[in-house]
Formats: C-alpha cells, structure tokens, sequence
C-alpha cells in the first residue's frame, strides 16, 4: 500500500469513528430525557388540531335511569348556575367552558398556552349517598375525560378515562381528590381496558348506591368500588385545559 493509499484509509476510519460517537451520544440524551406519560403524545404548541365538523352525529341516547327524579341539562346555552372550581396553580393557566352549537366546549386558556391543568364544570344540583350521574362525551383531542361527582369544599370523586393510545400508565381510574392537601388517592385503576376515541361519542357513568361507587364507560361496567369519605355534594363534567372536548346529555337521576 503506497503513502497516498494509507492516508485516505486513515482518513475514511476517521470519519467512521466520529459518526459512530455521535450516533451513540444521540442515542444516550433520547434515554435520559424524562419521561411523562400523561403528557406524551399531546399535540405541539404549534400544531393546531382540526377544526371540528359543522355538524356533529347525535350523540346516543342516555342510559336509562333506576331513579325517579330525572334532570338532563342539554348545553344549548352555557347552564347558570355552573361553577368552574378554580383547580389551576396559576390563573392564566385555567381552562374554560362554552356553548357551541349545542354543546359544552371545554376551552384552552384565554392566554392561549397549553395548558395540562385540571378542568371542571359542576351543576349546582348536589347528589346524595343514592344517585346516577352521566355525561356524552365527544373527544376531538385532549388526553383524558371524566366524570366529578360528590364535590365540596373537602374535595370530590373523579372517576377518568384516558385516551386510547395514550402512554398514560392507567387507561381508566377512579380517584377521591383531598383539597386539604391537595392529593388523589387513586381507589381503583385499570391498565388494560380501551381508553376514548376521537370522533365518536362515548358514554360515561357513575351509579352511586351508599358508600359503593360503580363506574361504567360506554355501558360496560369499569369499577365498583366502597369508599364512603365523601356522601354528598355536586356532580360535573372534566377534562384537562388542553380543550378539544364536548359534553351533551348530562344527566343526574335522583330518589
């Protein structure tokens, strides 16, 4: 082999070691960056999502009521006397909620930030230790829906469900919210079951019998849980601030 020859395969192992450290560094910093899972998968803040259709399919009828005192509230206008519990740390971060066409619409911030946290819509009708709550709900995006239930000042029951392919540990939970020490504990959990799907209504419910608390999504029954800390307060719709969610045929059945 000549001068000329050794130098250019000298010069072609160069340049082979330097693209394998920097594949291999490349491959180091994706395995050390943190790993959310209930925040993976969301949309960029420069990507907008679709805007939803002109006309949405009816959503299916409600399940049928046990109880014999029946309110549906059907969103064709913002409900008054709806609260939205002030649940985020910082103002500008809180969601809010409209009526479109029909619908409840949760909203992304006024500020326009993305914005993960919690937001909730509770009727004033409180329900006691014997009552059915349920909601239609059509997702456009977001990573997760739910159902509030037994709210006060102490706190609520949230039973959530995650959006299907979201890399969120559980695809479904029920929790009991401590506003005290602003804490969940999570009562019940479900890793395997289907999550929601975009672009299509689901149905989400809550029967409350005593302290047993039994969830179902999309009439198939999730969780029956006792847990009697909290027997009463109001009920209401939730979602993350994300926005990209409507709500119809919200129905609270009492005695």
């Amino acid at each position: 082999m000549n001068k000329r020859q050794l130098r250019t395969a000298v010069l072609v192992g160069v340049i082979a070691a330097v693209a394998a450290i920097g594949i291999y560094m490349f491959s180091a910093v994706a395995q050390d960056r943190p790993h959310d899972p209930f925040t993976e998968g969301a949309l960029p803040p420069t990507q907008v999502p679709p805007p939803p259709p002109t006309s949405l399919p009816a959503p299916p009828a409600a399940p049928a009521q046990a109880l014999s005192h029946v309110q549906t509230e059907t969103f064709d206008s913002l409900p008054t006397g709806w609260t939205a519990p002030a649940t985020a740390a910082m103002p500008d971060q809180a969601g809010g909620w409209a009526s479109e066409a029909g619908k409840l619409v949760a909203k992304q911030p006024d500020s326009g930030q993305q914005s993960f946290e919690d937001s909730l819509f509770l009727a004033p009708l409180a329900t006691g230790t014997r009552a059915t709550v349920s909601v239609q709900v059509y997702p456009q995006g977001n990573q997760v829906v739910g159902l509030a239930f037994r709210a006060s000042k102490r706190g609520y029951y949230l039973f959530r469900v995650f959006r299907d392919g979201n890399n969120a540990p559980d695809h479904r939970q029920l929790q009991r919210y401590d506003a005290a020490s602003g804490t969940y504990t999570t009562l019940a959990s479900d890793t395997v079951g289907a999550g929601y799907q975009l672009g299509s209504w689901q149905d989400l419910r809550v029967a409350l019998s005593g302290d047993l608390i039994t969830c179902y999504f999309n009439n198939q029954q999730v969780f029956a849980v006792h847990d009697g800390t909290y027997a009463d307060g109001q009920a209401g719709v939730y979602t993350l601030a994300l926005g990209d969610v409507l709500f119809d045929n919200f129905t609270v059945a009492l005695p």
